[in-house]
C-alpha cells in the first residue's frame, strides 16, 4: 500500500514522536487516525484522471 507508505513517511518527517501503531480498525492514536483518513481523501481527490479534473474546473469557474 503505497499511501500509506507515503503518509507514514511524511508522518515521520513532519511529527517524529508520531505514535504510528495500527490494527485492523487503523490507528491507534486518534489524531494520526484522522490525519490518515484526511490524507486518502485528499490524495483520492487530487489523483483522479485529468478528463475529471478538467471537468472539475469546468464547474468551479461557472459557480
Amino acid at each position: 500500500m503505497a499511501d500509506q507508505q507515503q503518509f507514514e513517511a511524511m508522518m515521520a518527517a513532519t511529527v517524529p514522536n508520531a505514535d504510528l501503531t495500527r490494527d485492523d480498525t487503523g490507528y491507534q492514536n486518534e489524531g494520526v487516525h484522522a490525519a490518515w483518513v484526511g490524507f486518502q481523501a485528499l490524495h483520492t481527490t487530487t489523483t483522479c484522471s485529468g478528463e475529471d479534473n478538467h471537468e472539475n474546473d469546468d464547474r468551479a469557474s461557472t459557480g
